[in-house]
């Protein structure tokens, strides 16, 4: 938000990378993490450890050269963050994360002609490393060393980062990453679920390896792209298009991505008049056919339907609304008001029917004491229970009702012993004056 925002108008981004370069000699390429990339967590929190006191210096100068000095909430929050110590050990583990598992993995699944249905044994490597690591996190978080690659590395090659791991350590002696073996274990006990969400096929009962029982040979005769490059990129092709040509068709720019890719430019070229003849002839009875324009006919028909049975889903909750107003809105002097009205339950009384008894309990619910009524309770239950909940209402109600009969007949006695005492002084002062006359 602050050093990549996608608004190029908001943040610091430029103003942040000439300081560095400029001030420290530092050319810095910050990560992208307002989109959902591979990565953008880890590459963040990497960045973030790396050049934490530079980005603690840099906000320093931007609070003090305001007009009116001081931090915005964004300014301070990151301020704050970089210097708090729970903040900080969840970096660390992000960081690692990243630089000792994520990029080597995907290093090897993003090798040229990896094949998809081939990965169950790296999958296989992968499990075992990331559940040695969280049994013993030291591996990774040990002080760094030539060697510490062998065993915190997930394919066992370099670091590209070792200064990550010193500025990590730093933080460490410097005693605000007390946690960070338990913090790093747990981030690791994340990506060992995540990693098993994403590779049940591979299991020992999954869908490939029952397949290569059934056809040994099967795996070798099919080919699968381990990453779904292709199919986002021809997204964002799309995209592009639509950007350049807002009115285009999706056929027309489905034939535009046809035509570039699989060789089918070279092979139209190289294409008879006839062929060619027969092609334009075909796309003018399919342009013709309105083909688009019939699915988006059936989309918008499509959507009236759901419209349609939203409107009358919210017309049968209106009705029965209403039906439960006008029933809590019948005569008040038939409802029962204490609990010596109730009658009993073995009692033969037509009128002690559920219905009754839910229409006494929604009528305390909306025109009688809320406090009464249980917080979430549904209006469920068999006979008994029900009358039992509103005998219980009933005396709640009873038990206020003589406490405020209890405070108004104080109140009045008050009032009257006040009364008297008053009419007691006016006799007095009377006596006085007439007295004082005579005197």
């Amino acid at each position: 938000m602050l050093f990549k925002n996608k608004d190029q108008s908001k943040g610091y981004h430029q103003r942040f990378l000439v300081w560095a370069l400029v001030t420290h000699g530092l050319t810095l390429t910050v990560p992208d993490i307002n989109t959902v990339r591979f990565g953008c967590n880890t590459e963040g929190a990497r960045f973030a450890l790396k050049h934490r006191e530079l980005i603690i210096e840099f906000l320093e100068i931007v609070r003090d050269t305001k007009t009116s000095p001081g931090f915005n909430n964004a300014e301070k929050n990151t301020h704050l963050g970089l210097h708090d110590a729970p903040t900080l050990t969840e970096l660390a583990g992000l960081a690692f994360v990243g630089e000792c598992f994520s990029v080597s993995y995907l290093q090897q699944v993003r090798a040229p002609d990896v094949n998809h249905l081939s990965l169950g044994p790296l999958h296989e490597r992968a499990a075992v490393w990331l559940r040695t690591v969280i049994a013993k996190p030291q591996l990774v978080t040990a002080p760094y060393s030539e060697s510490l690659h062998l065993g915190g590395s997930f394919d066992s090659r370099p670091f590209r980062d070792p200064a990550m791991f010193a500025s990590v350590h730093a933080l460490l002696a410097s005693g605000l990453l007390v946690h960070l073996d338990h913090i790093t274990a747990a981030a690791f006990k994340g990506v060992l679920k995540t990693l098993g969400n994403f590779t049940g096929e591979f299991s020992a009962d999954g869908q490939i390896a029952r397949a290569s029982r059934v056809s040994p040979d099967l795996l070798q005769t099919v080919f699968v792209p381990a990453t779904n490059d292709v199919n986002e990129s021809k997204v964002g092709a799309l995209r592009n298009g639509l950007n350049r040509a807002g009115n285009a068709r999706l056929s027309f720019l489905s034939a535009i991505q046809m035509y570039k890719t699989n060789g089918t430019r070279g092979y139209v070229r190289k294409m008879g008049r006839s062929s060619k003849i027969f092609l334009m002839r075909e796309t003018v009875r399919r342009e013709k056919d309105h083909s688009e324009k019939r699915a988006n006919l059936e989309k918008a028909a499509h959507e009236k339907r759901q419209l349609g049975r939203a409107r009358e889903k919210q017309t049968r909750a209106s009705e029965r609304r209403a039906r439960r107003d006008a029933g809590l809105a019948g005569t008040e002097e038939t409802r029962w008001r204490s609990a010596e009205d109730l009658p009993a339950l073995d009692a033969k009384d037509k009128s002690l029917t559920v219905e009754r008894l839910k229409s006494e309990l929604r009528w305390h619910k909306e025109r009688g004491n809320r406090e009464a009524w249980p917080k979430g309770a549904k209006l469920s239950g068999t006979k008994a229970v029900l009358y039992a909940w509103l005998k219980e209402i009933l005396e709640f109600e009873d038990a206020r009702s003589a406490t405020q009969d209890s405070i108004d007949e104080t109140q009045d006695s008050t009032k009257n012993t006040l009364d008297s005492l008053d009419n007691d002084v006016d006799d007095l002062e009377d006596e006085e004056q007439e007295e004082l006359y005579y005197s």
